[in-house]
């Protein structure tokens, strides 16, 4: 059980930790060096300064560099996806939009039936499909954007 480690901060003792738990929770705290620690095998308390290869860092691994970024990022074909789909995000705001103006606001006369029965039907279906068209349109618009997008970047 030599692994499972505590330290005090004067009042409690706070664990358990695993060793690199608890030279995580030493690199955050003021005065690492001074706080006692404790695990299995120990008498007593000891000073976290005290302890060998306590508070030193393990020795960093040697890391290997990926390779250079080719013309075209990993990440390019999802960036495409959002631009089209913010379009069409757009467009079907503004899709909802308009008809519920149209239905607030009266400007063409009493375009809708009442909300019940076929009325409701009929309602939802000039709601819905003002959406679509303009979302449909918006990522059409999205589309045509990224074309040219790219054509700019050749």
């Amino acid at each position: 059980m030599a692994d499972i480690w505590f330290y005090t901060n004067g009042r409690e003792q706070i664990g358990p930790f695993t060793l690199n738990e608890l030279r995580a929770e030493l690199e955050r705290m003021p005065g690492a060096a001074e706080t006692y620690v404790w695990r299995d095998g120990f008498a007593d308390w000891e000073k976290a300064k005290n302890v060998g290869g306590l508070l030193e860092r393990p020795k960093a691994t040697k890391s290997i560099a990926p390779p250079p970024l080719s013309k075209r990022r990993p990440d390019q074909h999802s960036s495409v996806k959002k631009v089209k789909w913010r379009y069409a995000l757009y467009g079907a705001l503004g899709g909802a939009a308009l008809p519920l103006s149209d239905y607030l606001f009266e400007w063409r006369g009493p375009k809708f039936y009442p909300w019940v029965g076929e009325g409701l039907a009929y309602n939802i279906g000039y709601f819905g499909g003002g959406m679509m068209l303009a979302a449909l349109v918006g990522f059409l618009a999205g589309a045509y954007d990224d074309r040219l997008n790219r054509k700019r970047a050749k």
